[in-house]
């Protein structure tokens, strides 16, 4: 499949480890891609412009759709669009076997939680933890309507055991406070104009269709895309190359889909190669 940036070489082949989002704010800069950065914007704004700030957000998963929302929950007069290639918050819906696992309500301290985390202490203990851990988010979800539980191992879960109840939740609040969700869209490009903004182009997946949005901000959420990486780079960040940490096994055995979502502790698998 071709780069979807196709001005830049991929960042790197696979991209397999889960981004976080990250701001770019104006003009460009040069700094490492960390978890969460804002590059400096450009000075001699004019104050009347400021009623007329607009955010695109790349991504329509759970961390493009929830940014969307703080977003404009902080700055309601930003102008806030949440572009999204396929359907919104698809992975939410089928997380957790259906359910959809929130957090771990046994860790809501989130050193411990970051101590515990398989990929790395350093990469889960950024700024996002010292300003939203899952106590919070648990908060966040139970202001709004979804009551959550606990289970024996830590995992919170709405009561309703329906992913449903989340997304539901998460696509009412964006567009109860004026989010602009747009489906079935790529962003092709972005570059900065003369006057600090950045100019997205936006392709419609199904006909022949591109638009441009001016935008002062551009949040990249891509998950494990490599979109993010190449935009970031094109912006001037250096990148890490990731590297494969959790996938799934694509099995063409039908009688094995109503196992997709159960975890096995100590099991042992065994796979034959058939030429």
């Amino acid at each position: 499949m071709p780069p979807q940036w196709p001005w830049l070489q991929p960042a790197a082949a696979a991209a397999a480890r889960r981004a976080t989002p990250f701001v770019l704010r104006g003009r460009r800069c040069s700094s490492s891609v960390s978890t969460s950065f804002c590059a400096s914007a450009p000075s001699g704004h004019a104050r009347e412009q400021e009623d007329e700030q607009s955010l695109v957000v790349v991504g329509g998963g759970a961390a493009g759709v929830y940014a969307s929302i703080r977003a404009k929950t902080l700055a309601p007069h930003l102008n806030v669009v949440v572009i999204e290639k396929g359907k919104f918050l698809s992975k939410v819906k089928i997380s957790g076997g259906g359910r959809c696992n929130v957090t771990n309500g046994h860790q809501l301290d989130p050193s411990g939680l970051a101590r515990n985390y398989p990929r790395g202490y350093k990469e889960l203990r950024g700024s996002f933890f010292r300003t939203h851990g899952p106590q919070d988010t648990m908060h966040w979800f139970s202001d709004h309507g979804v009551e959550l539980k606990t289970e024996d191992d830590g995992r919170v879960f709405p009561v309703t055991d329906n992913s449903a109840s989340v997304v539901d939740c998460l696509l009412n609040e964006a567009r109860r406070l004026g989010v602009s969700l747009q489906a079935g869209k790529s962003v092709s490009g972005a570059s900065v104009n003369d006057n600090g903004k950045f100019l997205v182009e936006v392709q419609k997946r199904t006909v022949d269709f591109v638009d441009y949005i001016d935008a002062n901000y551009v949040l990249v959420a891509t998950g494990s895309s490599q979109q993010g990486y190449s935009f970031a780079a094109q912006h001037g960040h250096s990148i890490i190359p990731p590297v494969p940490s959790l996938f799934t096994f694509k099995i063409a055995d039908k009688r094995l889909a109503d196992l997709s979502g159960v975890l096995i502790h100590n099991c042992y698998c065994k796979s034959h190669t058939h030429k």
